[in-house]
């Protein structure tokens, strides 16, 4: 995971929790603080109501003769109702019976069931609130009960309506909760590119620095403690560049001084062996040719390779180093099969040269006498692969993980330079190199590159070839 991807996910983590917190607290203490007030309001109210009755005529209630005592205490509940915007007031009795009441075919005996344990505690003159309940019409109310007398209590109904406004703040901080979530990805997105990028830049610095690019420009426009690494990174690849010029200059003046007197050896030997045809005349000049090659080797190794990519035909030049390594071929009668399905790549064509000259040199030294070196290519989607396989001993005994780099060799008389100037040129044409042991016999090596969207009239033709030598 990118540092630019911690930040994001830790800011938009810890505000999204931090914003659930908040709302579930700010929610629930809005909601208790409304319930308080409206439970006391409903006491209030209700001891209020109760005060206007006088209870000396209650017992006249449940005598249906007497008309005139339920006529007294309707007109009573009913101002009460009207003063104070009641939904319900009635009168019951100990059976939770109602006697009297302001409203018609209320249907809360129900509801009263469920406080029954809190009414028969009540104490005369004592009142209480209930919690608050949904009702049928999905409005919500709050009871409330006073003892009016030993066998006689007083309930109303109270509408909580503002209390579905709270329910709704549910809502409400739910989208409050989803806008700030939202909010606080963009908010994160945008502080981890403020940080994160000014690093992205300073990595790519240092990924050029690392190939070999000490002419990139040191990213600008930094502050802070950015501004202060950049400078310590401008520094260092000021200090890079002019070692890899001494550097270079160094190797190029040791191939000078050691190429003049080998010149001078060859000369001489070739004279000599002209007069003498001596044998160790022979020797000698084999050893300074040699010699020659490995400076050449180090030399290629050490200086720059920019590349400069074009359209290049495989078979053109696999043809020219195959005339190159064609003598050597011949003194172990070793036989070519090449199939090229893919022929046309973008690559630097001198480099490319350069990876087929090493890649064959080492499968004809690799190949017993008669052997056949496969070379093939073919695409992959965009990727152009191209192959080369021997019938030799093998990767078996070979470290793979070293066998790309500068002076590991398996052999005698290797420098242990050729597969790490093809690794390097490939590295300069954005493509790739590996190799794999046959567990028959051999070793097969890969070219990966990325293949040329090429609109032709006709597709590419495909054909074996097989040369004898």
């Amino acid at each position: 995971m990118t540092i630019k991807q911690r930040i994001i996910w830790v800011f938009t983590g810890l505000t999204t929790l931090l914003m659930i917190v908040i709302a579930i607290i700010s929610y629930y203490s809005i909601r208790q603080i409304y319930l308080d007030q409206l439970t006391e309001e409903t006491r209030v109210i209700t001891s209020l109501v109760a005060k206007q009755l006088d209870a000396k005529y209650l017992p006249y209630l449940s005598d249906s003769s007497l008309d005139r005592a339920r006529e007294i205490y309707s007109e009573q509940l009913n101002t009460a109702t009207e003063d104070v915007e009641l939904s319900n007031a009635f009168i019951f009795d100990a059976s939770l019976n109602t006697i009297l009441e302001t409203a018609e075919n209320s249907n809360d005996r129900q509801q009263l069931s469920l406080n029954r344990a809190e009414i028969h505690q009540l104490q005369q003159g004592e009142s209480i609130a209930s919690l608050p309940f949904r009702a049928e019409n999905n409005i919500w109310y709050l009871w409330g009960f006073t003892r009016l007398d030993k066998t006689h209590w007083l309930g109303i109904k109270l509408s909580a309506s503002r209390l579905a406004e709270i329910e709704s703040l549910a809502r409400t901080f739910f989208i409050i909760g989803i806008v700030g979530i939202l909010l606080t990805i963009l908010c994160g997105w945008l502080m981890a590119r403020h940080i994160a990028r000014p690093i992205e830049r300073l990595v790519d610095f240092s990924a050029a620095l690392g190939k070999g690019s000490f002419d990139t420009a040191v990213p600008r426009k930094l502050s802070g403690e950015m501004a202060i690494l950049a400078g310590a990174m401008d520094k260092m690849r000021l200090g890079l560049a002019e070692n890899h010029r001494e550097r270079e200059a160094m190797l190029a003046q040791i191939a000078h001084e050691i190429r003049n007197p080998l010149g001078g050896i060859e000369l001489l030997a070739g004279l000599i062996r002209e007069d003498s045809n001596s044998e160790y005349a022979k020797r000698i000049l084999s050893e300074v040719a040699t010699l020659k090659g490995l400076i050449t080797a180090f030399l290629d190794y050490s200086r720059p390779v920019k590349a400069n990519p074009a359209l290049t035909d495989i078979s053109i030049l696999l043809e020219e180093a195959l005339q190159i390594c064609s003598r050597a071929s011949s003194e172990k009668e070793l036989r070519f099969d090449v199939n090229l399905k893919e022929k046309i790549i973008s690559f630097d064509p001198n480099h490319l040269r350069q990876i087929f000259l090493n890649l064959l040199k080492n499968a004809i030294e690799a190949s017993p006498k008669g052997g056949v070196i496969q070379i093939a290519s073919n695409r992959d989607g965009e990727e152009t692969t191209i192959r080369f396989s021997d019938q030799g001993s093998g990767l078996q005994d070979v470290k793979m993980e070293q066998l790309f780099e500068p002076f590991y060799t398996t052999r005698a008389e290797g420098t242990g330079l050729g597969l790490a100037v093809c690794k390097k040129l490939c590295a300069e044409n954005n493509a790739r190199i590996s190799a794999r042991h046959l567990k028959n016999a051999g070793a097969e090596f890969f070219i990966v590159t990325r293949a040329t969207l090429l609109k032709t009239d006709s597709p590419v033709k495909q054909e074996r070839i097989t040369i004898h030598d």
